[in-house]
């Protein structure tokens, strides 16, 4: 009876290092000899240690950026063998870059509300989490910019004066990035106050 061989890493796993551990399942109704590891296609290592009927790994070091394809096969003492089904991963460890748009550094606002907008660019996520801070207070927390697409939030009660703003964003295995801090001047209409006639 030939072995069985199941992956146990999740597909389409995201690492946010270049130093991973990649997990199998291998049993055989006698003992399993052997297994190698495949990765892109290509033999990437070999090991004489598996444990029978329990959870195996590999551990890999110095992966590229991207997505890359892997699959384990195992042998038992008679020489039969079996392929686990391939799945993929993503490595990611480079963070997000962030461009504000608006307001742009040294403008006066005539309003205590603004919209405010900015564009996060990422290497794989499509969504990114992110916070908009002004004054070093986080004014807008962990809301979804989509990857390369105009944000705009719309903050309100701006305070008179001077202020700056940046924001802050990560991506799905927490690689994050703040932008650029730029200042800008909120400079609110008067208030009129009716004194006479009473």
């Amino acid at each position: 009876i030939p072995p069985v061989a199941n992956l146990t890493t999740a597909n389409n796993s995201i690492f946010g290092s270049p130093n991973i551990t990649l997990s199998y399942n291998a049993s055989d109704n006698n003992a399993v000899t052997q297994a190698d590891l495949w990765i892109n296609g290509a033999l990437n290592q070999t090991t004489t240690s598996v444990t029978n009927n329990a959870i195996n790994s590999f551990a890999v070091q110095n992966m590229s950026e991207g997505r890359h394809n892997w699959t384990v096969n195992v042998s038992d003492v008679s020489g039969l063998l079996a392929i686990a089904s391939v799945r993929y991963f993503t490595i990611d460890f480079t963070p997000p870059v962030i461009n504000l748009s608006q307001p742009a550094s040294g403008i006066t606002i005539n309003s205590s509300t603004f919209p405010f907008n900015f564009t996060v660019t990422d290497n794989f996520d499509s969504v990114l989490g992110c916070n908009l801070t002004i004054n070093s207070t986080v004014s807008d927390q962990n809301f979804n910019a989509n990857n390369n697409t105009l944000t705009t939030r719309t903050i309100s009660s701006l305070a008179d004066g001077f202020q700056v703003w940046n924001v802050t964003c990560s991506d799905d295995v927490a690689n994050f990035n703040t932008s650029i801090t730029r200042n800008f001047t909120v400079l609110g209409a008067p208030t009129v106050s009716l004194v006479q006639p009473a």
